[in-house]
């Protein structure tokens, strides 16, 4: 768990310095309504920590092909970030329903869905990217509505973020008895904490069931949003 909290540390010294952009306070804290091009600036630094993290967590990173390693990190770092805008975006704006009106990119960031011309107006044609980016906001909200009746916590998040890790691994690399040992104590603490805010055995099944489907649910809009987001980010051309 620290380490998002250094993420998004690093994330609000990078908007410190963003000039222009128009803010609003939540819960005593500033968000910022930011464009693509300036989330893409932030989202790099975002890159460079998790890099981090999956190297102090995965050692054997180094030693993988270079496609590899791409790879593992792209994947890890779309799923995660999915769960952690849908988390966001609950924290600040509980009461909005779909179709949503906000979508909070991280700890301080925000696109209006009113306002997708400003979010895309650093581009010359924008008519492509609102369509796919219209197209990731519907797959978004699914993860949404499904998260919302969870209330989930900190520390559960937390735990499903490094599950993700280590079946993103496993995608590309087969796991040892012991790597295999480490994601299967963040499914212990999943369920370990489901049996305290729940006092029946069959209440803790069906959140602990629950949990495991925002998993599931969470690695298919990965895998569908990943070519849109390619598209929106310039990367790939028709």
């Amino acid at each position: 768990m620290q380490y998002f909290r250094n993420i998004e540390n690093g994330q609000r010294a990078l908007v410190s310095v963003l000039k222009g952009t128009r803010k609003i306070i939540l819960d005593a804290q500033q968000l910022h309504l930011i464009r693509h091009d300036e989330h893409i600036q932030i989202k790099r630094g975002f890159i460079v920590l998790l890099l981090e993290h999956v190297r102090e967590q995965f050692p054997q990173l180094n030693e993988q092909p270079t496609k590899i390693k791409i790879g593992i990190v792209q994947s890890y770092s779309f799923q995660a970030e999915i769960l952690r805008i849908c988390f966001s975006t609950l924290k600040f704006f509980p009461r909005q329903n779909v179709p949503i009106k906000h979508l909070v990119l991280n700890g301080c960031c925000f696109l209006s869905t009113d306002e997708l011309d400003y979010f895309f107006s650093s581009y010359g044609s924008i008519s492509e990217r609102k369509k796919y980016g219209l197209e990731c906001l519907v797959s978004l909200e699914v993860i949404l509505s499904h998260l919302k009746p969870l209330n989930l916590s900190e520390l559960e998040l937390s735990a499903l973020n490094g599950i993700q890790l280590w079946n993103c691994i496993e995608r590309f690399v087969p796991l040892s008895d012991q790597q295999k040992a480490h994601r299967n104590a963040f499914f212990v603490e999943l369920h370990a904490m489901a049996a305290q805010n729940n006092g029946k055995i069959a209440e803790i099944g069906i959140r602990f069931g629950l949990l495991m489907n925002l998993l599931f649910d969470t690695l298919n809009a990965a895998s569908e949003l990943l070519e849109a987001f390619e598209i929106i980010n310039g990367r790939k051309r028709e």
